[in-house]
């Protein structure tokens, strides 16, 4: 059998996009030949049963020319795919439902997010299956949702052995923006009272307008607060340089409101990491372990971390218990092998 993927970027480098990578890398070991449409192409290393497409955006190109390159690509290479796979852009399905209905190819969609829009509804209508990591994932009900757990590479973020550091840090990761709620987690950490010294590392970067002024008002939050000495904007990582920083942290801290199972929480745990969020996805995963607040409570937060810290020696075994549960639940090769499975 032969996969078409539908994706907005194939890079390894990718900040934000760079996991999809590794997804390609395991398709390609389920499927004969595996043919890659995306929007943009960076940094691709993968095997020679994967043929990666871009529409061009890392050229300049228009909307109208992404367009007229889509519908060629999906035509011309038509008798080089059996199947579709659409990640998370339910847009493309809308585009090319008709010709790949024409053409007698079975569509699925992969959707992580409680939004619902009208065009995901239309979308919905128009794939043969939707797959999604955990039902708080997808918020329409239908016969045609798979709930499969998500694609953690539980290969790349793995525990470290030791930490021999005589200080502790908090990180979180995330592009710096209002939605991501990190004046919660600077004001929190501002309540640490604690004899071993401890840092916040926040890795992300502001993108628009809004968000570099929400980034300038963290600085100057955590200047009033006193620990600016202490707060580390990490800037952009790639993606690779993720599970190092993780490895190199004790506490892992998410602040989302997206109501899905964020990825970055459950690498976090991958790496052994105990993983403290208001995210209600995870409420009943990690409310049994004391890591889940409230959105927005800073002094049940201060309070949750103070705990943790207070605890260092005990972290790695609570870790270690984290990571079984990716590993049973959201491990990537188990996820690819069902979708294969589904398609057959």
């Amino acid at each position: 059998m032969r996969l078409l993927i539908i994706t907005q970027k194939a890079d390894k480098s990718d900040p934000i996009l760079g996991f999809f990578h590794r997804w390609i890398v395991e398709f390609a070991k389920h499927f004969e030949e595996v043919t890659v449409l995306c929007l943009e192409r960076g940094l691709c290393e993968l095997p020679e049963n994967v043929r990666v497409i871009s529409l061009g955006k890392e050229d300049g190109r228009s909307r109208s020319k992404y367009l007229r390159r889509f519908y060629g690509s999906i035509w011309r290479e038509r008798s080089r795919y059996d199947v579709v796979f659409v990640h998370m852009n339910q847009v493309y399905v809308i585009l090319g439902a008709f010709v790949w209905k024409l053409l007698g190819k079975k569509i699925f969609l992969w959707y992580t997010h409680k939004s619902v829009t009208l065009s995901l509804r239309i979308a919905l209508a128009l794939v043969d299956k939707v797959l999604t990591a955990s039902a708080e994932s997808f918020r329409i009900k239908s016969k045609k949702v798979n709930v499969l757990g998500h694609g953690i590479d539980v290969d790349t973020f793995i525990p470290t052995k030791e930490k021999l550091e005589d200080t502790m840090s908090i990180v979180t990761v995330g592009r710096i923006s209002p939605v991501k709620h990190y004046e919660v987690l600077i004001s929190a950490f501002a309540e640490l009272r604690n004899e071993v010294p401890v840092f916040l590392d926040i890795a992300g970067v502001p993108i628009t307008h809004e968000d570099k002024k929400y980034a300038a008002s963290l600085r100057t939050l955590a200047k009033n607060q006193g620990v600016e000495d202490r707060v580390r904007f990490k800037g952009a990582l790639r993606h690779g340089d993720i599970p190092l920083l993780l490895r190199a942290s004790d506490i892992f801290v998410n602040m989302s409101k997206t109501g899905s199972l964020d990825k970055a929480v459950l690498e976090a745990m991958a790496c052994g990491l105990p993983a403290v969020t208001s995210n209600e996805a995870f409420r009943s995963m990690l409310s049994p372990y004391g890591l889940f607040f409230k959105h927005g409570d800073v002094q049940e937060l201060a309070r949750i971390l103070g705990s943790l810290v207070g605890k260092r020696d005990v972290l790695p075994i609570l870790g270690l218990e984290l990571r079984d549960i990716i590993l049973r639940e959201h491990n990537l090769s188990t996820l690819i092998r069902k979708v294969a499975n589904l398609y057959a």
